[in-house]
């Protein structure tokens, strides 16, 4: 068990024969993948709220977080700024998550600012994660998640309206 993005207790996950990732994945598209949205999100690695990212892709939901590591904190603090650009360099971001489009099952609001993303399957057979962002997007997010898994394309933002006196 680990802690999920604020306290809550979160399950280790478990991945579908078509989710598995290497031990130390990094984020690369494959062939004719494009990204459709991306995020800055916080979510829990080894019962520590990290820094991350969502990525949204024609393809797949997939998770990155950033390795958290008491060394590389220890440098920022001792350091100041040479120990904090050095620290910055060693930063060490992997895919910790990765859901396809096909196996996607659900994706639901959990708290204010916090998402789940499951896919289909139970148990050993399930593949999930949590991550949090602002209230906004954390609804922004749910829908764009469930009108992807349909295979619509994402709706494009609408023009800002101009008012015109006559």
């Amino acid at each position: 068990m680990r802690s999920g993005p604020h306290g809550r207790r979160a399950a280790s996950h478990s991945m579908n024969r078509g989710d598995t990732l290497p031990a130390m994945a990094t984020f690369e598209l494959e062939a004719d993948e494009q990204v459709l949205d991306r995020e800055s999100v916080s979510t829990a690695e080894n019962g520590k709220v990290v820094p991350g990212e969502v990525i949204l892709t024609t393809r797949r939901v997939v998770l990155l977080a950033e390795k958290f590591s008491d060394a590389r904190m220890a440098l920022g603090l001792l350091g100041g700024l040479l120990g904090g650009l050095f620290a910055a360099a060693t930063k060490e971001v992997r895919v910790t998550h990765e859901i396809r489009r096909e196996s996607f099952a659900d994706a639901e609001l959990i708290g204010k600012k916090d998402l789940r993303v499951r896919s289909k399957g139970e148990g050993y057979a399930m593949t999930w994660f949590d991550f949090s962002t602002s209230t906004k997007a954390c609804k922004a997010w749910v829908d764009r998640l469930h009108t992807w898994a349909t295979g619509s394309p994402p709706a494009a933002p609408l023009p800002a309206a101009k008012l015109v006196d006559r």
